[in-house]
């Protein structure tokens, strides 16, 4: 007798000569006809047969196997990744209701509507596939995942302003609660296992994570934005105003009293982590906002700038006496833990009070040198728009252009525009186009300052306007293509 009589390698022969014309036909031509679960039961059939055939050490699984496996997985991903969209569609669409957790936290039902999806995706993948095809159906539902995040991303940088801020906590604890459910779908994989299908899903999974804490994050940002802009407008664009220094009206006690009330809601329906970054957002923005109506002024004097000066001091006090009496845990819990680092942001306002009470600028030039540095690139021109408002005369308006220009070359190394704790888009914009004119005609720098003013001539028009009314035009254009089936375009109340 023969050593042996290779009835495997026979047999394997006359099985695939029938079967692989079966299995062509089925993934060639008719494959759009086959339901979901025969799909699935195909390939793992496939798969299978081919891990029997490279144990038995018959020869190498057949190619044409190994494509029919490669293009039914192709149309099982595409359609059950159709499928999950649709599902998400219907949730992103519905009007969800925000209700409160036992804590106070606000929430929706979104991410366990959403999670129920994907988990019935995966548990049939898990039923019906092996574990390197099974990863990468667990893979796509993660892209799902990630592609409805980023469109909820869209969705609320788009409708932030006309969205009630209740809806806006729950998109913070929503992603924030995906963020640690969505680690589930990775119980059953082998961390530890180097196998690169698993490195894919571990990286795709770690990206997802940190796109929900980031969208929390961010929600949290807009959640404090939408408030500052109830107060904005009507409370804190009216400081500098005749009103503001006659004292008629106490413009920063009537903020920091608003805000006391969103806090107090605030407070239950956020996280603490969140509710202090929160906290933070409101005292940069209440501060910028601050500057940016005192900048925005047109240079119209004072009636009594001694008067208008005492009315910045108190408005310090105010935003000091609230912050730091009620929240200083929350402003040191968002990262301000150095001793006086509120006082040091608040500092800005106590240079603004003695640069429109100075009799000379030689008496405050250490409040110069400190706006200078504070404002960096824009330093210049905002001291001097802060004197204009005394109504200096032509003389003594080259006396500050003077002085400032000597502290410019004492500090001008370390003036630097991200040195600002103020987000000023278009002051950055101005001040990068003039930078970049002035490098393309001469090469040379001017100490971090543009050697003409960007924003217009000290006296009559108002520097910061135009730009400003731009940028509003810019939202208000975006306004107009917001969405009405918009899940976020519930108008506030």
């Amino acid at each position: 007798f023969p050593p042996t009589f290779k009835v495997l390698k026979i047999y394997r022969e006359q099985f695939e000569e029938y079967m692989l014309p079966q299995v062509a036909a089925l993934y060639s031509q008719n494959i759009s006809n086959l339901e979901l679960g025969d799909l699935l039961r195909m390939v793992s059939w496939l798969h299978n047969y081919n891990l029997q055939i490279s144990s038995l050490d018959v020869g190498d699984p057949p190619d044409d196997f190994e494509e029919a496996i490669d293009n039914l997985m192709e149309e099982y991903l595409e359609r059950a990744g159709k499928q999950t969209r649709d599902w998400f569609a219907n949730i992103e669409k519905r009007d969800s209701e925000v209700l409160p957790e036992s804590d106070g936290c606000l929430v929706t039902r979104d991410p366990e509507d959403m999670l129920n999806i994907v988990n019935m995706q995966v548990s049939v993948a898990k039923e019906q596939l092996p574990n390197k095809l099974r990863y990468k159906a667990i893979k796509s539902c993660i892209d799902e995942l990630s592609a409805a995040q980023k469109r909820l991303r869209e969705d609320v940088e788009l409708v932030w302003k006309s969205t009630q801020v209740e809806n806006i906590c729950a998109v913070v604890n929503d992603s924030y609660r995906m963020q640690d459910k969505v680690e589930n779908l990775l119980d059953d994989v082998d961390r530890d296992e180097g196998r690169e299908e698993i490195q894919e899903l571990l990286e795709a999974m770690d990206s997802l994570c940190t796109s929900y804490v980031v969208m929390a994050v961010d929600a949290t940002k807009f959640a404090a934005m939408s408030v500052m802009e109830d107060l904005k407008e009507p409370i804190l664009h009216q400081v500098f105003t005749p009103a503001w220094e006659e004292g008629t009206e106490q413009f920063a006690q009537i903020t920091t009293r608003t805000l006391r009330d969103w806090f107090s809601d605030l407070s239950v329906w956020l996280p603490d982590y969140f509710f202090s970054k929160l906290v933070r957002e409101c005292f940069d923005q209440t501060l910028s906002a601050y500057v940016e109506t005192c900048l925005g002024k047109k240079v119209k004097p004072f009636q009594n700038s001694a008067r208008a000066s005492q009315q910045v001091i108190n408005d310090r006090f105010a935003f000091a006496e609230f912050f730091l009496t009620d929240f200083s845990a929350q402003l040191a819990a968002s990262g301000m833990r150095k001793p006086g680092e509120v006082d040091q942001s608040l500092d800005v306002m106590t240079h603004m009070s003695k640069l429109i009470m100075a009799p000379a600028p030689t008496d405050v030039e250490p409040d110069i040198k400190a706006m200078l540095l504070h404002f960096g690139s824009v330093g210049e021109k905002a001291i001097l728009h802060i004197v204009g408002l005394r109504g200096l005369t032509k003389a003594e308006l080259d006396d500050w252009k003077f002085v400032v220009s000597q502290d410019i070359s004492e500090v001008g190394g370390e003036c630097n525009f991200e040195q600002t704790k103020y987000d000023l888009p278009w002051w950055k914009a101005q001040t990068t186009a003039v930078k970049e004119k002035e490098a393309d005609a001469d090469g040379e720098g001017t100490g971090g300052f543009a050697s003409s003013n960007p924003f217009g001539s000290v006296g009559g028009t108002n520097p910061f306007g135009e730009v400003a009314a731009a940028n509003m035009e810019k939202w208000k254009a975006a306004a107009k293509g917001i969405s009405i089936t918009s899940k976020f375009s519930t108008p506030k109340k």
